[in-house]
């Protein structure tokens, strides 16, 4: 309870603090601090409105700290992704030279042979 009514509840004074917050205004702003020459000043609701700040500060790090650990997620699944890939276009090229190699060397057997086939040919007609 409040030492006095117009002063605000805590739990007023902490929103507040995190309504704040969220408004970019400085701590150094506590609408609750005392201020010169002011007797009557309520102190439970500046530290409650100092902790509510606080908190929407401690909520807002977190918040940022968790997007930087989903984004170093996303991105280490891209660089796995994109391995992937590289990998996979390199053994579809490996797979395609040795299919060229395989295709080069039936051809110079085909060729080799109707070479032989060509020279018995003409040994025989001579």
């Amino acid at each position: 309870m409040t030492h006095r009514a117009s002063c605000p509840r805590p739990w007023e004074a902490r929103r507040q603090g995190e309504r704040d917050f969220n408004r970019f205004v400085p701590s150094w702003e506590n609408p609750y601090q005392r201020k010169p020459f002011e007797w009557d000043h309520c102190r439970e609701a500046e530290r409650a409105w100092e902790d509510g700040r606080r908190q929407a500060e401690a909520r807002a790090q977190e918040e940022r700290q968790a997007e930087l650990r989903q984004q170093q997620r996303a991105a280490e699944q891209r660089r796995q992704e994109q391995a992937r890939m590289e990998e996979y276009w390199a053994e579809e090229q490996r797979r395609r030279d040795e299919e060229a190699a395989w295709e080069q060397q039936m051809e110079e057997e085909q060729a080799f042979w109707e070479e032989q086939d060509f020279l018995l040919d003409i040994t025989e007609t001579v």
